[in-house]
């Protein structure tokens, strides 16, 4: 199963910030925060993927998407220093116990 995640984060005037997360080109989560970041959007797109993947069955994801970061996380090859990032990496991780996750870009 193919899954096309993304994530992006636009500031606000009123110093807020939208972050917007589409799987499959469909807006699958909007969110405004204080903090967030295109990171963060990126991450919650790779969660609703994952739990939709979950749903159906799926054994075998592959995830593309143009951040880096989130597929070094998620794989270990990179650390998560900022604790939300670490958050949603660990949800992510529990998420895929039993499938075999791949990333694209």
């Amino acid at each position: 199963m193919k899954l096309n995640t993304h994530g992006t984060c636009h500031q606000l005037a009123n110093d807020q910030r939208i972050m917007t997360s589409y799987v499959n080109g469909v807006r699958s989560l909007q969110l405004i925060s204080d903090k967030g970041s295109c990171h963060e959007a990126a991450w919650q797109a790779v969660v609703i993927a994952l739990r939709a993947a979950r749903m159906l069955g799926a054994k075998h994801i592959i995830i593309s998407n143009s951040s880096r970061l989130v597929a070094n996380q998620f794989d270990g090859s990179w650390r998560a220093r900022n604790p939300m990032m670490r958050s949603l990496r660990n949800l992510c991780r529990r998420l895929a116990d039993g499938m075999s996750v791949s990333f694209q870009f």
